[in-house]
């Protein structure tokens, strides 16, 4: 059997011929018996017919995929390929992958609608993914007023709980600038003037022209920006992956107690900030790109102190009547 595998960098590979098909697989150790024993396991998946598939590369299969997307829904599905699925599975066999922890962790950490579809693209491209029935999905809180977020909470999120700090920009606008996180990682130089404000086009299903006023809140956090994009194309955050920030700012939300905390909320934040402090329902709808305005209503929540203030009004009236 020694003779079947080689060792490369300490590291063995197989190098035999069986029942006619070639392997030259990596066995991931350095442990000689270890890489004897997933050798036998390459080797039962040669007997079965089942190797070819699992020494696939998830690479080619992305082609075939784009190459011919499905009708229904291409360009969302498409997006789901190359925004979360390259990133997660590059370069990789199938072998190589652990579909089921994948999707496991797509179910936790993602909206229930959303890892159904993710788990859906995934299955379409022949990818072995488990029945989404079979996986235990995280319920959607609805959103309500209990989740309203002061600017104290959310900069003690942000500055002090989630790493790495290449992060901290990239929530500091979310909170000042209302924008989802897919839109602000493809925000490009060109698209955000430090002076004026930012000009993009932003929405979920239907796809509006948004404007966001420049002020110092927001400059200041595109100030910390450690790499500034130099040609108009050039992205401002190239080497930040969504799913990767989404898992840091979720987990600083919890080291503070806030269980429910998403980087979705940061855009809440936002919402609610601008209405509890006197800006008009229209307004806030524009900044957050909404096509109907009550969409936005579900913001127009106010938190305790802005209703205890605004108590004062009947005072205010009984004196003036006095």
């Amino acid at each position: 059997m020694a003779d079947l595998i080689i060792q490369r960098n300490k590291v063995w590979y197989a190098k035999c011929t069986f029942l006619g098909v070639r392997m030259r697989d990596s066995l991931k150790t350095t442990d000689k018996d270890q890489a004897v024993e997933r050798l036998f396991e390459l080797m039962l998946l040669v007997r079965e017919g089942t190797y070819q598939y699992h020494a696939t590369k998830f690479n080619d299969l992305a082609k075939k995929f784009e190459e011919n997307p499905p009708l229904r829904d291409a360009i969302n599905k498409l997006g789901v390929l190359r925004n979360h699925l390259m990133p997660a599975f590059k370069d990789k066999t199938l072998g190589e992958i652990d579909f089921e922890a994948w999707a496991e962790e797509v179910a936790l950490n993602r909206p229930r609608t959303t890892a159904i579809y993710f788990i859906g693209v995934a299955k379409s491209m022949g990818l072995p993914i488990p029945e989404w029935k079979d996986i235990p999905l995280r319920q959607a809180k609805r959103w309500n007023e209990t989740q309203i977020l002061s600017e104290e909470q959310v900069l003690d999120v942000i500055l002090n709980h989630c790493t790495p700090k290449k992060y901290v920009p990239v929530s500091l606008i979310a909170c000042y600038s209302t924008l989802r996180r897919g839109t602000i990682l493809s925000l490009r130089k060109k698209d955000v003037d430090l002076n004026d404000g930012i000009n993009v086009v932003a929405g979920r299903s239907v796809k509006t022209a948004v404007f966001i006023p420049m002020h110092k809140k927001l400059r200041d956090a595109f100030g910390l920006v450690k790499v500034v994009p130099m040609r108009p194309d050039d992205l401002w955050f190239p080497d930040i992956n969504g799913d990767n920030i989404g898992t840091a700012v979720r987990r600083a939300f919890k080291k503070v107690g806030i269980s429910w905390g998403t980087f979705h909320h940061l855009r809440h934040f936002g919402a609610c900030h601008m209405l509890n402090n006197g800006v008009d329902i229209a307004t806030v709808s524009k900044w957050l790109g909404h096509k109907d305005i009550a969409t936005t209503m579900i913001y127009a929540r106010v938190n305790r102190d802005t209703l205890k203030d605004s108590a004062k009004v009947f005072d205010t009236n009984l004196h003036k009547s006095a």
